[in-house]
C-alpha cells in the first residue's frame, strides 16, 4: 500500500511539474523588407503613416493629419533626411514628434530583427518581442500570421495593418484599444 501511494505521489509530481514546463517560444521572422500602414498615437500626435522597409533603408511617410500629408522620413543606416513639400533635410537628432516618432518605431523593428537582447512571450494569439532602444523599453506585437500588428515605443503606439502575400491580416488599432488588446 505504502509503494503504491509513493508511486502516485511521484506520477502526481512529474504530471505537475511537466504541466508548469515553459515553452520556448521562438521569435517571428522579421523580413528584409516590410511593408506596414496604421494609427500613430502619442501625446500630441494622431497620425495615419505607411512604413516601408526596402533595400536596407527605411521610409516613413505620413497620411494624416492634413498638416504632415507628405512627410517622408528616410532612415539608410547612414544618413536620415525628412521631405516636406519638396524641401528634404538632413539630420541627426530632431525634437520634431513625427520624425521622433519614425525613429523609435523602426529602431524597434530592427533591433527585434537583430535578435539582440530581447524577451519573446507568448499571449493567447500573439507573440511579443520586448527589449530596449534609445534608453527605452519597446514591444513588437505578432498576430497569428507572423506580421506585426502592434508596436510601442517611447511613448509611441502603432496599431498596424500587414501586407502578407498581397493582403491586410488584420485591422488597425491605436490608443486606448491598442493598449488593451496588444499590450496587456
Amino acid at each position: 500500500m505504502l509503494k503504491k501511494q509513493l508511486l502516485i505521489t511521484a506520477a502526481a509530481g512529474c504530471i505537475l511539474l511537466c504541466s508548469c514546463a515553459q515553452t520556448e517560444t521562438a521569435p517571428p521572422q522579421i523580413p528584409d523588407e516590410l511593408t506596414l500602414s496604421g494609427k500613430l498615437e502619442s501625446e500630441g500626435i494622431d497620425a495615419r503613416v505607411r512604413l516601408e522597409k526596402k533595400d536596407g533603408v527605411w521610409s516613413v511617410t505620413y497620411t494624416s493629419p492634413a498638416s504632415v500629408n507628405g512627410l517622408t522620413i528616410t532612415d539608410s543606416g547612414d544618413e536620415r533626411t525628412q521631405s516636406f513639400n519638396g524641401v528634404t533635410c538632413s539630420y541627426d537628432e530632431t525634437d520634431v514628434p513625427f520624425v521622433t516618432a519614425a525613429q523609435y518605431i523602426t529602431d524597434s523593428i530592427d533591433k527585434a530583427k537583430s535578435g539582440t537582447d530581447i524577451t519573446v512571450t507568448r499571449q493567447d494569439d500573439n507573440i511579443r518581442i520586448s527589449g530596449t532602444v534609445h534608453s527605452s523599453g519597446y514591444v513588437l506585437t505578432f498576430d497569428s500570421h507572423g506580421c506585426i500588428v502592434g508596436v510601442a515605443a517611447g511613448g509611441y503606439k502603432l496599431g498596424c495593418e500587414c501586407e502578407k502575400d498581397g493582403e491586410n491580416t488584420s485591422a488597425p488599432r491605436a490608443g486606448a484599444d491598442f493598449a488593451e488588446h496588444y499590450l496587456r
